[in-house]
């Protein structure tokens, strides 16, 4: 566990220096931009096996909670690309989730977004980490076990599946975000609507934020 969050330290600060080096070429652009830079907030809904282990009780291997957690954190966004209405960006998010079921589970998120800045639609995609609880399981008849489960049987394959009797794992995921900006005098209000799609079972969210740029 120190260990996952030792190198999701070391990532963080490296996506944070990333961001920091695109300041010189924003600072150069003198086209009009839209910056939403600003404080998120919003929920992840799990589905598939991670929902059922979510629900499921804490004997079993479950959390006992909901599969429907708030996230909060911040946006930060550059500019390398200015054309007519089109902007291009690089956007990091910093997030934290669960806060509402007492856990703190980090996240970071890079993506690569194209804005609309007359229209404020915009789309981005990108990676995100963060760090979950797992252990090796293996299924039978429809059903997950760990090993010690079920000591008689031999396990035919072992995959790494959430529990909360595991340890901490970082985990991938491709994020797809599709957002618009509603604006009210110089208050900007970012909406967006998101799919993290991974090999077993994605998730979806929205967030919404807000920042008073020009």
């Amino acid at each position: 566990m120190k260990k996952s969050i030792l190198t999701f330290t070391f990532t963080l600060l490296a996506f944070a220096t990333l961001a920091q080096s695109l300041d010189s070429a924003q600072a150069a652009n003198t086209s009009p931009t839209l910056n939403l830079s600003g404080p998120r907030m919003g929920f992840t809904f799990f589905t598939g096996e991670d929902a059922k282990t979510l629900s499921a009780p804490t004997s079993e291997g479950g959390f006992d909670s909901r599969p429907v957690f708030f996230q909060m954190g911040y946006q930060f966004e550059k500019q390398y690309l200015s054309s007519g209405n089109f902007q291009g960006l690089v956007e990091f998010i910093p997030m934290i989730s669960g806060m509402d079921q007492g856990y703190f589970i980090p996240s970071i998120t890079l993506m690569n977004g194209f804005r609309n800045n007359r229209t404020g639609f915009e789309f981005a995609f990108g990676p995100t980490i963060n760090i979950s609880r797992e252990t090796q399981k293996y299924e039978h008849e429809g059903k997950w076990y760990r090993p010690e489960d079920r000591p008689s049987e031999t396990p035919v394959e072992l995959k790494h599946k959430m529990d909360s009797r595991g340890y901490g794992r970082m985990k991938t995921y491709m994020v797809f975000a599709f957002g618009y900006s509603f604006k009210s005098g110089n208050l900007n209000i970012p909406v967006n609507a998101y799919l993290a799609s991974s090999k077993n079972d994605p998730r979806v969210g929205i967030s919404i934020g807000f920042n008073a740029w020009k």
